[in-house]
Order: structure tokens, then C-alpha cells, then sequence
């Protein structure tokens, strides 16, 4: 079993909008440069993300987004949207002296590293991505808002949802945006009460083949308000990005090669996504693993430390 990795350094950047952004760097500071994006929005790096890659080679650096994880304020919303967190790795990039770095992220980070890709191209060496998530009506419609999406798949799941939400008289295109107000004003319990309705629809997406779980409210800590309030302020805003706009900007990242992995039981990010993106790009990549859902399975670590391997190889 592997270690956990420890940070060779770690520290913040200069204090901006009112956020203090946390960064950690791994393994060999004088090899090429990796930088991984964590999903949510809402969650932080973790060891996991860092050991995906061979530390005595790469130097691999990670960062809390805005209000997530080590950053400084927790949860905080203002100034936080996608386009902040895009200037973010700029800023770190520019901080550590880097010319030009690899991106990795997997679902909510898989968008932001498009996003980053297409606002800086120049500065990309490629991009490994999974569970890709495009932040477009599509996604956003099948799984959080529409009747039609992963609601069909999980109907019991969808009924207490609805229920739910009548509680406090909201549609579930109205919840995001009602819920993520709530968040920052109601009453304590009142916030338990949503992030344990919230948690317990989208944390059964994550794999179909495990049995459903439902979040109490005696369940939800500081942790989960703080997730759960960066999250659906982006849900919210449809996560900052006009809808189409990833897939109608990929002409300007078509010189960047894409490495994808995709499970193909992947039911709250679709892998049409991905394949969108395969079909659309030159030189995009796309594995899609027949035994892997959100969360990736075995056959998703051995395809990543094989495909990743050999792509960073052939492009550095």
C-alpha cells in the first residue's frame, strides 16, 4: 500500500478579494508540472489526487479553491465564482514561477480545467481529466433539475426529493438558488435539514450499484455546511458558464492534447460529455471503463496509472 504523500512545501497566496487560496506542492520540484483540480464545487485536494502520479518525477501541485478545504474564509461565497478561480490558478502559476504545467481535475475540476485551458491556452501542456462534467443545461438538467435525467434511474430517490422540497415550497429548478440563500442566513437546523436532503440525492449518484443511503441531519457537521454552501451557490449561477460554452470554445484548445476516463455507469455525469468533447477534438482521448461509475472502480486505477503514464510520457 502506498503512503500517503507529505507536501514538500505548502503555503498561501497574497490575501485577494477577500479570499486566502492554500496550495501544496509533491514530489520532485524539478520535474514537469502538474497541477490537480478538486471536485465539488465545494471539496479540497486530497492525498488521493496527488498519488495518481510518480512523485520521484513529476511535480505535482494542488490548490483549495475558493472557501474549500485550508483556504481561508471557509465557505465564503462572494467573490467566488468560476471565472475567480480560473484567475486563482493563474495567480498560483505565476506565484511558483511556472512557465507552462499540466491540468488535471475530475468532474466539477474536469470543468475548470477546460475553462482554465480555453482562457490559457498558452500555458497548458495537456490535460487528464475524468468523470467530465461540462457545468451546460444538459448536465445541469439531468441531474439536479429535470424529471427526465437520472430521475428516471432513481424514482424512489427523486419522490423524496420532490417531497422535500415541497417542505419549503420550491421546484427543484427553484431549490439551488432558494437552498444556497438559506444556507447563508437561515438558522442552524434549518441548514442541517437542507444539506441532508441535499447530500442525500446527489451522494446516491455517485454509484448505482451500492445500496441507497440516506443523510440524517444528526449527520451533517460544519464540514458538510461548508461543502454543501459553496456548492449550490455555483449550482445556483448554472456554475458561471453560459450554457454550450466549454464544447463552443474548443477550437481554441485543439492544440492541447486530452487524455479522458469515463465510466461507462457514470449516472450523475453522463459520458456523452466526454464523448463530446472526443468527437470534437483532434486530439482528445477518451477511455470509457465498463465497470466504473462516478466514483471510478478498479479498472479505473489500473487504466489511469497506464493511460496518464504513457500520456505524460509522450508529451514531455
Amino acid at each position: 500500500m502506498k503512503s500517503t504523500p507529505v507536501p514538500i512545501n505548502e503555503g498561501y497566496l497574497p490575501i485577494f478579494d477577500g479570499h486566502k487560496v492554500h496550495y501544496s506542492e509533491y514530489g520532485n520540484i524539478n520535474g514537469p508540472k502538474i497541477l490537480t483540480l478538486h471536485g465539488g464545487p465545494g471539496d479540497c485536494t486530497k492525498a488521493s489526487h496527488v498519488m495518481n502520479y510518480d512523485l520521484n518525477r513529476y511535480h505535482v501541485i494542488g490548490f483549495d479553491q475558493r472557501g474549500c478545504g485550508k483556504s481561508e474564509p471557509a465557505a465564503k461565497t462572494s467573490n467566488n465564482t468560476t471565472q475567480d478561480l480560473v484567475a486563482d490558478i493563474e495567480r498560483l502559476r505565476v506565484h511558483l514561477e511556472i512557465d507552462g504545467w499540466f491540468i488535471a481535475g475530475g468532474s466539477w475540476g474536469a470543468t475548470l480545467a477546460l475553462v482554465y485551458a480555453q482562457t490559457v491556452p498558452k500555458k497548458v501542456r495537456g490535460l487528464m481529466i475524468s468523470s467530465v462534467f461540462l457545468g451546460d443545461a444538459f448536465g445541469i438538467e439531468w441531474a439536479f433539475t429535470g424529471e427526465n435525467g437520472v430521475a428516471k434511474l432513481f424514482p424512489d430517490l427523486w419522490h423524496k426529493r420532490q417531497t422535500d422540497f415541497e417542505k419549503f415550497k420550491v421546484t427543484s429548478v427553484e431549490a439551488a438558488s432558494f437552498f444556497s440563500e438559506r444556507l447563508k442566513n437561515g438558522e442552524v437546523e434549518e441548514k442541517k435539514e437542507i444539506i441532508a436532503s441535499i447530500m442525500s440525492w446527489e451522494g446516491n449518484l455517485l454509484s448505482s450499484y451500492r445500496p441507497e443511503t440516506l443523510m440524517s441531519v444528526d449527520e451533517v457537521d460544519q464540514a458538510a455546511i461548508n461543502y454543501a454552501t459553496v456548492y449550490l451557490h455555483y449550482e445556483a449561477h448554472q456554475f458561471f458558464l453560459k450554457s454550450g460554452q466549454i464544447l463552443d470554445n474548443l477550437e481554441i484548445i485543439n492544440h492541447i492534447p486530452i487524455v479522458m476516463l469515463h465510466g461507462r455507469h457514470d449516472v450523475l455525469c453522463p459520458a456523452v460529455s466526454a464523448w463530446q468533447i472526443h468527437q470534437a477534438h483532434p486530439n482528445a482521448r477518451l477511455e470509457i471503463l465498463p465497470q466504473s461509475h462516478h466514483s471510478f472502480g478498479a479498472d479505473a486505477q489500473q487504466a489511469r496509472k497506464f493511460l496518464y503514464e504513457g500520456f505524460l510520457l509522450a508529451h514531455t
